[in-house]
Formats: structure tokens, sequence, C-alpha cells
């Protein structure tokens, strides 16, 4: 099995590595001419930093404009990014191929799902943590586990050469993982923005904290009037908790904010309201957040 990932951030790096360990060959699929010509520079290799040294390897890249087929699809861009960039490498499709979305946010994933519904389509969400610090290089900030679950009908089991890979679960509800992955980036990546801090600041910084209690009790509401499982303890407890182990990092939508990028605010904060709101629930501490993240000119 060939794998092309579409994505070529810290966790599309991440994962490239983690398929080429396995024997999988890997293909990075690049946005343009001008970010294949950037990556011949540097010799058409990747570079993952972690804990036990660094893998180096040479890995082949194409365009989305390119004729090949894609076997296999591992999306990895933003998520706002997902549904165009899929777009993109269509034509490449065939009716195996098989594809999984690495994305963050909630909804996205579906939507694609019921759009190529004749596909064999998987999601997966993973707490694997990696920033990317130069083009084509990634350092690994802690190790996560990851998983996946099928979102179409013809997706059994685990994609083609998957079974093997590290820290890699299977799941029978997905909807669930993605939810409760939603639910936690409510509560931490907005509110680091908001507070310009790493992680670790959602838990000493009292106001930081104090919104984080409130964020968590309104998503609380929702999921249980949705009937949406989150976990045995309550979310501002997991949250906290999570913040705490990763205290060092600094979210992706901080790091997008200050490099003025575009963030998946619309994807993460703005999705939790458009779905609350399409069962008539109202969000006002989301609300307002959103409302200040406006103001600071946060990109979505």
């Amino acid at each position: 099995m060939s794998c092309h990932i579409l994505g070529a951030g810290a966790i599309g790096l991440r994962f490239a590595d983690k398929l080429l360990q396995q024997g999988v060959d890997v293909s990075l699929v690049l946005r343009d001419q001008a970010q294949l010509e950037a990556y011949q520079k540097v010799g058409s290799r990747i570079q993952v930093f972690s804990h036990s040294g660094l893998d180096e390897w040479s890995v082949p890249a194409t365009l989305p404009t390119d004729a090949d087929p894609i076997a296999q699809l591992l999306v990895t861009t933003k998520a706002f990014e997902a549904e165009e960039a899929l777009t993109s490498v269509a034509h490449r499709l065939t009716p195996d191929s098989e594809i999984v979305l690495l994305l963050n946010g909630y909804g996205v994933q579906q939507r694609i799902a019921h759009s190529h519904s004749q596909l064999a389509i998987w999601a997966a969400s993973t707490t694997e943590g990696a920033n990317r610090n130069q083009s084509f290089t990634t350092r690994l900030a802690g190790e996560g586990l990851t998983q996946i679950g099928a979102l179409s009908d013809s997706a059994n089991g685990y994609p083609s050469g998957w079974e093997n890979l590290n820290n890699l679960n299977l799941s029978s509800s997905i909807d669930e993982v993605l939810w409760r992955k939603l639910a936690i980036n409510c509560c931490i990546n907005p509110l680091t923005v908001l507070f310009d801090c790493q992680n670790g600041g959602l838990v000493t910084l009292p106001e930081a904290r104090e919104l984080l209690l409130d964020v968590a009790e309104e998503i609380e509401q929702v999921s249980g009037y949705l009937s949406k499982p989150l976990f045995e303890q309550s979310l501002a407890e997991q949250a906290l908790y999570v913040a705490q182990q990763t205290g060092t990092n600094i979210s992706s939508m901080l790091q997008d904010h200050h490099a003025q990028r575009r963030t998946e605010m619309g994807q993460i904060t703005q999705a939790f309201i458009d779905i609350a709101k399409s069962a008539g629930l109202d969000t006002p501490v989301a609300s307002e957040l959103q409302i200040r993240l406006n103001a600071l000119g946060v990109l979505r």
C-alpha cells in the first residue's frame, strides 16, 4: 500500500514518519509549484525530531494536478482547507481509494463522508503533539494516542497498512471521539489566544481558569441535551488535566494568530455555537468568547 499525504504540516510529517517506519510507501501532495520547489531545495527530504533522535526520510512529492492515481489519501490540512484540498485531487481518486481525515474541528469530516459516500473514509483524532519549526521539519512535543474509526459503510477495520502503527486504536464510535476532541479544543485553544499564553496558563491564571470552567459547563449542558457523551469526570476536570499535561505547548490556534494566519476558530468555537443553535440552544459564554476574539483580530 502507498499513502499520499495532503497537508505537509507538523502532524502530516509526524504521520509520514509513523507510516514509513511500518514500511508504507509515502508521498506528499504539495500545495503548488512554489512549495514543490521549496521542498526540492531541501533535498526532497523530511525530518522528524523526537526524544529518540532524528528520523530523516527521502519522500517523493507530487502536485494536486498530477495524474497518477491515489490508493490511500491522508488529509492533515487545516479543517477549513480540507474540502477544497480534497476536491483538488478528486480526479486522482478511484473507486477503491481509501481516505483518512485527521483534522481538527467537527462537521467537516461528516460533510466529506457524505459527499464522497462511495469511498472508504475514516476519521481520526490524535493527542500527538508536534511543532513545525521550519518547512518539512517537525519536532515531536509528546507521544499520544490516535483513535480512528469508519465514517462510511465501506471502511472496514483499519486503513491498509495502519494496523501496526504505534498508539493507534480502532474506535467503533468515532463521532463521539470527534465530539470529545471538539469539546477539549473549545476549552483550550481559543482561551490560549485570548490570554496569549501556553496551555499551562489556563491552569495558573485565575481569569483564564475561571473562563475555562464556564466554557466547559456550557459545553456539558449542550452535550447533555444532544445526548453526546463526554468523559467520566467533568469536562472542566478533563480540560484542566490536558492543559496541565501539555503545559509548555503553544496551541496551533495561538501559533496561527501570532503568524497572522487564518485560525480554525470557525471549525472549533463557531462549530459548537452553530450545532447548539441548530438545536435551539443558546451559548452565551461561547458567543461572548467569540466576540472578544473577533475584537483581537483573530482570523477565521
